[in-house]
Parts: C-alpha cells; structure tokens; sequence
C-alpha cells in the first residue's frame, strides 16, 4: 500500500503527463483491478509511477500545438481503452486505428476547447463509435483525416453515420 509521500509523487507525475485524479483512478481500476490507489502493490506502484513518467517524457516531447502532450496521453488511453476490448475485439484493431482514435479525439478536444479528454470521455466515444463495425469506422476515419479535418469540418458522427448508410445501401 502506497504511503503518503508516495501518492503525492504518483499525482505529481499523473499532473505532468497531463492527467486528473479521476483519471488516476480510472487507470489504477483498469489496469491493476483495485477500487483505491492505496490498494496498489509495491510492485504495481513503481510500474504505474514508470508508466507515468513515460507519458510526461512524451508530453514534453510533444510538439507546442498540443496542450501538454494531449496526443501521447490519448495514444495511452486508447491502447488501455483497447486492452479492455473496446471499441472493437482488441484482436482486430491495429496500431494504425489506436493513433486514428487519438488523433480523432484530439480533434475533438480543440474543437471543443477542452484542456484535455478524461479517460471516461473517451470510453464514451469509442464505445459509441464501437457500435459500428470496424471497417466502418475505418472508412469514417480516413474519409476525416484525408479530406474534412483540413477543411476544419466538426462533424465527425455525420460522416460516421453516412458511412454506414452507404454499406448498408450497397450490401
């Protein structure tokens, strides 16, 4: 069980890598299963503070446009998204949809003036789009990012939606 001094690390380092305390206790529940972050192991603290301060490196490698390196921290929440199975079966989502994911939702976080995307925000997201079949989402996502995210287009689920009409009107 984590000590005092020793939460106040983890927090600090959650704060650099650009996450809150619920977001803290999201990943403690998702990742090691345990309710608290007082029910953490020695073990499983030290890989958690490791893991955090990899993801504040990648924050203060990241480039200026990104507010505290939001895009490595949505990389890290779609993979651990991923692990749990959603949006998709982890076993047919690849590297290349995990980055399209974050890449979407950073999107949606400078669209909608967020400092950043909660883990909860993103779960909401994905199992939304989750929904749907991949290869529909694949369409989706590169119809986004290939033509209307430069086009500073906003509406996402429109194109999502439309998507799957035409696959449904095709089969």
């Amino acid at each position: 069980m984590p000590t005092h001094p020793q939460l106040k690390r983890l927090f600090a380092l959650a704060r650099k890598a650009g996450l809150s305390p619920d977001d803290v206790k999201a990943v403690v529940a998702d990742r090691y299963g345990h309710r608290s972050r007082r029910g953490l192991s020695d073990r499983e603290y030290e890989e958690l503070c490791r893991h955090l301060q990899d993801c504040a490196a990648g924050a203060a490698a990241s480039s200026g446009r990104l507010k505290a390196g939001e895009l490595a921290n949505l990389l890290e929440i779609t993979a651990w998204l991923n692990a749990e199975g959603l949006p998709w079966d982890r076993l047919i989502v690849t590297e290349t949809d995990l980055v399209q994911a974050a890449q979407i939702l950073e999107d949606f976080r400078r669209y909608r003036s967020y400092g950043r995307i909660s883990i909860a925000q993103a779960r909401k997201w994905l199992a939304w789009w989750g929904r749907r079949p991949i290869s529909i989402w694949r369409r989706a996502a590169m119809i986004w990012l290939e033509h209307y995210r430069r086009l500073n287009e906003r509406y996402f689920a429109g194109i999502l939606r439309h998507v799957e009409a035409d696959a449904r009107r095709a089969a």
